[in-house]
């Protein structure tokens, strides 16, 4: 994946994130309504550069079929000799941030990262400061637990590695034996949701996987559905 650096001009203030039904307190199904909420409100101004983020790279997008503008950028860090730079507590750098319109930074809510975190849940051990593999790290895709799928580990593995004079870094993950156990390089993860008439307005309904079958260079596009 190639490195993104975007700016954010010196006028951007943001904007207030805060909602009032924060107060319902923290839930799967509260953080889904938190996205779709989130990603519906204005973003800052168009951008080219983050400094709160600093150079980093993109492991894939998050979207979604409500205001399918906003996209969610999932990305981490690396050095410049291409190992995963860790945070202080020895964990793999692995964050997010909202593009809104594809262009304009957002900061995530709190809630809505505490929330993406249960969901996306970087595995015991994946590195340390020192370790001899800090070139990878492990995530597991909880939402691939909810859905029917033959996936038999939804573990996706993150490798950078140097290509030429820069480093390349993706996640991969192995699919069931539907289709053929293939690898698949992640760029993308669509989540569909429906209204409900009860709180918090919306269920998840689906997810999809988008990416490149890592031995043939193939696009794929696999959908599970919730039961």
């Amino acid at each position: 994946m190639a490195t993104v650096c975007i700016r954010v001009p010196r006028s951007h203030r943001g904007r207030d994130e805060r909602h009032r039904w924060v107060r319902l307190g923290p839930g799967r199904a509260l953080i889904w309504f938190l996205i779709w909420s989130a990603a519906r409100s204005a973003g800052a101004a168009e951008v080219t550069n983050i400094p709160q983020v600093g150079t980093h790279q993109r492991l894939f997008v998050f979207k979604k079929n409500e205001n399918p503008e906003n996209v969610m950028i999932v990305y981490t860090k690396v050095t410049s000799d291409c190992r995963i730079v860790s945070d202080a507590d020895h964990r793999p750098v692995f964050d997010f941030y909202w593009l809104m319109g594809g262009v304009d930074f957002k900061p995530v809510h709190p809630l809505i990262e505490s929330g993406i975190r249960d969901r996306l849940q970087i595995q015991p051990g994946s590195i340390t400061d020192g370790n001899a593999a800090a070139k990878t790290f492990s995530v597991e895709v909880e939402d691939l637990k909810e859905v029917s799928s033959d996936v038999e580990s939804p573990e996706l593995v993150v490798r950078s590695r140097r290509v030429n004079k820069g480093c390349a870094v993706d996640g991969s993950m192995r699919l069931g034996p539907s289709d053929g156990r293939l690898t698949l390089r992640l760029d993308e993860i669509d989540s569909q949701v429906e209204e409900t008439v009860l709180p918090p307005f919306r269920r998840p309904v689906s997810i999809t996987l988008k990416g490149i079958n890592v031995k043939t260079g193939k696009a794929v596009s696999r959908t599970y559905r919730t039961p």
